[in-house]
């Protein structure tokens, strides 16, 4: 069946964003040495509700659509505030990482758990 395929590859593209996703909050965890961090000192620190590596995702996409949208020349409207979303989104992954590397901030490294990264839920 097409639509089956064709949500098996969204899922294993899916898959693999997640893990890159942690891969990078893997990176900042070790670089800013936010494993040692104690749960009494976390209480302190600014905590965002997204990950760098979320954060970055999610310009990505903006960047994306932006382009998409620039390619077609239509939607002018809709690539200016796309283009405001991705200026915010740099802004916020800016500030946060100024403040994870003046340790002001605590990011948790975030495991996403999604069911598509068990092999054995995902249909072959």
């Amino acid at each position: 069946n097409r639509c089956r395929e064709l949500k098996r590859q969204i899922d294993n593209f899916n898959m693999k964003r997640n893990q890159q996703i942690e891969k990078v909050d893997e990176y900042f965890f070790k670089k800013f040495n936010l494993e040692k961090i104690s749960e009494k000192d976390i209480e302190d620190l600014y905590i965002n509700s997204e990950t760098l590596g979320q954060i970055l995702d999610r310009v990505s996409i903006q960047v994306l659509k932006k382009f998409y949208r620039e390619l077609t020349g239509e939607e002018k409207e809709a690539v200016e505030i796309i283009k405001k979303q991705i200026n915010f989104l740099i802004s916020s992954f800016d500030r946060y990482y100024e403040l994870l590397k003046t340790g002001r901030a605590y990011m948790l490294n975030f495991k996403q758990f999604k069911k598509y990264e068990n092999s054995d839920l995902v249909e072959n």
